[in-house]
């Protein structure tokens, strides 16, 4: 009878683990869905640092202080890759859209400045 017991509290749990888990992929999903957190998402991973390599330190605490900090660039990147893999592509594209306009209005704003007139 104790076999019983134990085995339906170990299917209890693995069932409320797997309801949390998959509220927390929604909630990544929810994110995802709106270019707003698109962007918001890609400039978390750019300020972790995800997509690009960590600098060598030689203090190890600032060191180990960009490990963490990369690390959670890295988790959150691992949570879209499971919950909405198609949305990276999508997010990295917007980002190029958006360097491209930022870089296309800085080359039109030096050739105004450059222009007599």
């Amino acid at each position: 009878m104790g076999k019983t017991n134990d085995r339906s509290v170990v299917q209890r749990n693995q069932t409320l683990e797997n309801a949390q888990r998959k509220s927390e992929l929604d909630a990544v999903k929810h994110l995802m869905q709106t270019p707003l957190g698109r962007a918001m998402a890609w400039r978390i991973l750019d300020v972790t640092g995800c997509n690009r390599p960590i600098k060598y330190k030689p203090n190890a605490m600032d060191l180990a202080h960009d490990v963490g900090v990369r690390e959670l660039g890295d988790w959150l990147l691992e949570e879209i890759r499971e919950a909405c893999p198609e949305q990276e592509l999508v997010m990295r594209s917007e980002y190029l859209q958006r360097v491209k306009r930022a870089n296309l209005a800085e080359q039109q704003a030096n050739d105004e400045s450059d222009s007599p007139g």
